[in-house]
């Protein structure tokens, strides 16, 4: 009789690649921040692929719950980013950061750093000006202000010291200044501490 036996061809797979192990120790600097700090993710990258790949590092910001869009950046200044479509990150929000390990087809799971809590920031910038720039003796002196902004959007109060002849005049701290606190010739100067409520600026 004919042989009747045939070849048997073997079952066949494909490996497949393997994600690479995620980072580790993932934090966030400076651990007291602003909406003007400059925020910081440092990361150990010590992810290792079993497939030998090259291994990058994907960034991504988080504000409270919101993942910010396209913010790859290992550093970004704490209000430029958002904690809602459209709305700037501000006092009181939770930022973290968070960091995969890639190899260009598949990432690792995420690890997410510690949370900053961003704290009041206090006002800033800002002049001042005495008018009238001639007075006489019986002018009221003004102190205005101008300039003084708060990166928070808090409202300001300001604390005005006047000096006359170097010597701070007690119990004058608001903006004006009545001729009975200084005489002909009398150099007179005016400085102002801007408040937000909860913390004081630089005096200028």
């Amino acid at each position: 009789g004919g042989d009747l036996s045939s070849e048997v061809e073997s079952s066949k797979v494909v490996v497949q690649n393997t994600a690479p192990t995620p980072p580790l120790q993932v934090e966030l600097l400076p651990k007291s921040a602003t909406v003007v700090s400059l925020l910081t993710c440092q990361y150990e990258p010590s992810a290792t692929d079993l497939d030998g790949d090259p291994i990058d590092f994907e960034h991504s910001w988080i504000v409270n719950a919101y993942v910010n869009p396209g913010t790859t950046s290992v550093a970004m200044v704490a209000g430029q980013l958002q904690r809602a479509p459209g709305e700037l990150a501000q006092k009181g929000d939770a930022v973290r950061c968070r960091v995969q390990s890639t190899d260009g087809e598949q990432a690792s799971p995420p690890t997410d750093s510690n949370v900053v809590l961003l704290m009041n920031a206090p006002p800033g910038g800002g002049a001042v000006l005495v008018q009238p720039g001639a007075p006489t003796v019986t002018d009221t002196l003004e102190c205005k202000v101008s300039g003084f902004t708060d990166p928070d959007g808090d409202a300001l109060t300001w604390k005005t010291v006047w000096t006359v002849d170097g010597e701070v005049v007690d119990g004058e701290e608001g903006s004006t200044l009545g001729g009975e606190h200084f005489a002909k010739g009398a150099k007179v100067t005016c400085s102002v501490v801007p408040i937000d409520g909860e913390a004081e600026g630089s005096p200028v």
